[in-house]
């Protein structure tokens, strides 16, 4: 959990080790310096927690990339940005985007160094009625995330995008299922 990972990486006293995505009920990323992070492999395999590095490029979600929130942000600061014709939430605050465009320019350009609150996010939204979760993207890795995060909560979480199969199928059958679930749809559209 958070907690067993918090605890001990607390007692560490390192300003370089941040939990940086809180991914499922029993799933936490650490980002951080390479000494930070073998710290804190040490200090989480003493209270017996298994750990296992990522292959990543850089310490995402942390202080230590804080400096590319700047250039991100004046690269956003050149892209239109309409209103959105649905809620769009953010990782980073489990809570919707702000309506205004500088604020949401902001949050975005900032999420790059501060922690994702998946478990977060996922509840709320859950909180909030929603109740059905598409992937749309390579991968069901999110997929089991959110069925993870609302374990013994009625909700619905589905992939597009299935490793082995063709992306035709897979749309088909998540389709299917949406349908089988109740939810109406004009599948004739996907003839036109």
């Amino acid at each position: 959990s958070i907690e067993d990972v918090e605890a001990p990486l607390a007692t560490l006293s390192r300003d370089d080790i941040v939990v940086a995505n809180h991914n499922a009920p029993n799933q936490v990323v650490i980002s951080g310096t390479t000494e930070g992070v073998k710290a804190a492999e040490a200090a989480l395999g003493k209270e017996g927690l298994r750990s296992s590095r990522l292959k990543v490029s850089t310490a995402f979600h942390s202080p230590l990339v804080a400096d590319s929130s700047t250039p991100f942000a004046q690269f956003l600061d050149k892209v239109d940005f309409a209103q959105g014709t649905l809620p769009c939430w953010s990782g980073e605050s489990a809570s919707l985007y702000e309506d205004e465009t500088p604020a949401r320019r902001q949050r975005l350009a900032q999420q790059i160094a501060r922690p994702v609150r998946f478990v977060d996010l996922v509840s709320k939204m859950a909180d909030s009625g929603i109740n059905t979760f598409i992937e749309v993207g390579p991968g069901a890795v999110l997929t089991g995330l959110v069925s993870s995060s609302l374990k013994g909560r009625e909700h619905r979480a589905l992939a597009l995008d299935r490793r082995g199969r063709s992306g035709t199928e897979s749309l088909l059958r998540g389709l299917a299922q949406l349908v089988a679930s109740g939810i109406p749809m004009d599948l004739m559209a996907l003839w036109k």
